[in-house]
């Protein structure tokens, strides 16, 4: 089931968007928020595949909301404005969806982003003022740097993130990442070399914390 979050200043408009998703199947609107300050607070602590965002709003628009963000779910925005549709495109929005929204045109913006969530093999973060595209396959490991993450890619380029270990092991697809040490996350296919308190993931030696090795072990099909 998709998760949607839905921001927008105006009350009907919130109702209104609600109630079509209501009808649109294999997707639910876990919350909504009139500010886009509250909804930035709430993406601090929750995880969503999709947001469905107003874009002229007072105090905090969704174009400053974006710009804000260090790393971004699927985005549909939502106006009367099409001049917006250009500037959307730094972002990767997903959708434009122009206002009052039909059932007919939301529901091929939700199946454009049922494909999207299927077969995502990425995901985007937001590195020295820019959003960068990560595959999944080409990140190494994920390093805490007090309030940063280092993203430590194959090509042996990194990006700075400001997030958290546990938010970005939220974004990572648990079947190829693992959480070793409370300092590191790393890509399982990318082991090189294992000892009984490090791997060696590339050139990188990586330490393992005792709380981790149970679980690393078994998913490395490593016995004894």
């Amino acid at each position: 089931m998709i998760k949607a979050l839905i921001v927008d200043d105006e009350e009907m408009a919130r109702e209104s968007l609600s109630y079509l998703i209501e009808k649109v199947d294999n997707i639910e609107v876990v919350e909504s928020f009139e500010s886009a300050i509250d909804a930035k607070k709430y993406l601090e602590k929750n995880q969503v595949d999709v947001i469905f965002l107003d874009v002229e709003m007072p105090d905090f628009s969704g174009m400053e909301f974006l710009a804000s963000m260090d790393t971004l779910p699927n985005i549909i925005l939502t106006t009367n404005n099409p001049d917006y549709a250009v500037q959307a495109f730094e972002y990767e929005v997903l959708d434009f969806i122009p206002k009052p929204v039909s059932y007919g045109r939301l529901a091929k913006a939700v199946e454009r982003l049922d494909n999207t969530v299927e077969k995502r093999d990425d995901f985007f973060v937001r590195s020295e003022g820019r959003y960068v595209r990560v595959p999944f396959e080409s990140l190494m490991y994920v390093e805490t740097m007090d309030d940063y993450l280092k993203l430590h890619l194959e090509d042996k380029s990194k990006c700075i993130v400001h997030s958290t270990l546990t938010k970005m092991e939220e974004k990572l697809p648990a079947a190829q990442f693992q959480k070793v040490h409370r300092s590191y996350i790393v890509n399982l296919s990318k082991i090189v070399d294992i000892e009984e308190t490090t791997i060696v993931v590339g050139q990188s030696v990586i330490p393992v914390s005792r709380a981790f090795r149970p679980v690393l072990k078994e998913r490395l099909n490593l016995g004894g």
